[in-house]
């Protein structure tokens, strides 16, 4: 090999400079100034990373456990809520009623109860629903307490606002066939909470079944509505809600007074005037 390749070899190693060239051809950090290698201080970096990624997953993990935490005493919270409202209702609970089919009633509470509270209503109203949900308590202690006996008139003044027409009657017998049994109560309850639109085709028969199921009536209830056994009471207790001129549902009377606000204060007041 001649010396001339020698030569070329020392320059490439950076053993001697270029003849009038004053840099380096060395691309190694220099000694005095030395920097760590990039594979040196990715590792660094990550170990300082790991070292503060610690300490912000332990910070993660706390807030974890707090949210479960305070998940799980709103869970409770909720869950003790619903369970004091259903024990509340369990308390009010008025059971079996008394069906009159000549007077196309059904009554709750002692007949010497010094108050005598009328409701003429219609399942299909919407008012009615609405007095329901405001006084249903205030009316339900009364009656347990022995201040008041509770009259409800059944109507089909709607009779025609469902498409077909009919839904308010047929709600009405499902109701008399209902309310002498231990759930009566219950079921009517269940027919204004599920109350349907007016204007619309009202609760199927299978639906008011299934009502009848879920609150646990017998297989009287069946029969009964099948049997069309008070088909004619809606009619003539619309009749005569029309004859006593009320002006529409609900109409509450207590003593034969009307209530004509649906402020439950307002019926408590009668109530216990009645009483005094």
């Amino acid at each position: 090999m001649s010396n001339s390749q020698n030569k070329r070899n020392v320059k490439a190693n950076g053993s001697s400079g270029a003849s009038g060239g004053g840099k380096s051809n060395s691309t190694g950090p220099k000694v005095g100034n030395r920097k760590p290698p990039a594979k040196n201080k990715a590792i660094a970096d990550a170990r300082k990373a790991a070292s503060g990624g610690n300490r912000q997953t332990a910070v993660w993990i706390i807030a974890a456990v707090v949210v479960v935490a305070l998940a799980a005493a709103g869970i409770y919270a909720v869950t003790k809520s619903n369970s004091d409202k259903e024990a509340a209702a369990a308390a009010r609970d008025l059971g079996a009623g008394t069906v009159s089919v000549e007077d196309g009633t059904i009554t709750w509470g002692e007949d010497d109860a010094p108050a005598k509270v009328d409701y003429w209503i219609d399942l299909l109203c919407p008012a009615c629903r609405q007095f329901e949900e405001n006084a249903s308590a205030t009316m339900e202690d009364a009656v347990n307490a022995g201040d008041a006996q509770l009259v409800v008139h059944p109507t089909a003044i709607l009779n025609n606002n469902s498409n077909p027409a009919g839904y308010s009657a047929r709600a009405t017998e499902a109701l008399l066939c209902a309310a002498d049994q231990p759930q009566g109560y219950k079921f009517m309850k269940q027919l204004y909470e599920q109350q349907p639109p007016e204007g619309g085709p009202g609760l199927s028969d299978a639906e008011l079944a299934d009502i009848a199921k879920e609150v646990g009536l017998s297989n009287a209830w069946n029969e009964c509505y099948e049997s069309d056994e008070f088909a004619d009471v809606a009619e003539a207790n619309t009749q005569a809600f029309s004859e006593n001129g009320y002006p529409g549902t609900p109409t509450v009377l207590v003593n034969g007074e009307q209530i004509t606000s649906n402020n439950p204060a307002d019926l408590k007041n009668a109530i216990d005037n009645a009483a005094a």
